[in-house]
């Protein structure tokens, strides 16, 4: 079987259900052994953290960046700042969550 040479297994959160705890919601996943055999084969796992303001930076059409510096599209108002500290905690996340595979995605 001919694997990557680099493969990252990347867990949305924005993907589990709101009720659940984050384990909780990903614990079928990460207990297959599908995705275990690929952990041992040497995949990277990655938390990607929820943004729950996603959708509004979607409906803006705007970049992550462009809505966390206060840019607006016409007749839709900016980010008010309290989500743009969201963003900016959220883009930190990542940055952090991605440390480990950043040389990957170069």
């Amino acid at each position: 079987m001919v694997t990557p040479e680099a493969t990252i297994l990347v867990l949305n959160e924005s993907l589990a259900p709101q009720n659940l705890s984050i384990k909780a919601a990903f614990q079928p996943m990460l207990e297959h052994s599908i995705f275990k055999a690929a952990l041992n084969r040497g995949a990277k796992l990655v938390w990607m953290p929820r943004l729950d303001i996603a959708h509004e930076i979607n409906a803006r059409r705007l970049s992550f960046t462009a809505a966390e510096a206060g840019a607006a599209t016409e007749g839709v108002p900016p980010l008010g700042p309290w989500n743009r500290q969201l963003i900016t905690m959220w883009l930190r996340a990542m940055e952090h969550n991605f440390a480990t595979v950043g040389s990957w995605l170069a």
